[in-house]
């Protein structure tokens, strides 16, 4: 088991269980799901993330990437984020704030490769940023 803190902020319920699912066979054994902004803040607040995944298209004020920056900026830290952006044929990427810090995006939904990669890297530069 792994003893990382993971934070899924996702409004829909297919991504939030295919995701989940994923993380707990990896043995990811924290997993919080939040499905609003609000409910992210708080599951923060209870307990520090390790690494975030969010939906870039979260509905609801604020939005996910601003509910991130938020988390990151309670904990003036690097907390690793994964940002799920939805990729429709013809559409742009959405804009990421400048603030946002120490994230890497991933297609949504994601191959189980592109979350694995995604995962791994960001667990290695938690290590790296908890070392320095």
């Amino acid at each position: 088991m792994l003893p990382f803190h993971v934070l899924l902020i996702e409004d829909a319920c297919i991504f939030q269980y295919g995701l989940s699912w994923q993380l707990a066979a990896w043995g990811f054994q924290h997993v919080v799901v939040a499905s609003t902004s609000q409910e992210a803040v708080r599951a923060a607040a209870r307990q520090r993330p390790d690494l975030i995944l969010v939906s870039a298209s979260l509905k609801g004020t604020p939005g996910g990437l601003e509910t991130v920056r938020l988390i990151q900026q309670q904990y003036a830290s690097l907390i690793p984020v994964l940002v799920l952006q939805d990729h429709r044929p013809g559409g742009e990427p959405q804009m990421l704030p400048s603030q946002l810090l120490n994230y890497r995006c991933l297609p949504k939904p994601p191959t189980v490769e592109e979350l694995q990669e995604g995962v791994e890297l960001s667990i290695r530069d938690l290590a790296l940023v908890t070392v320095s």
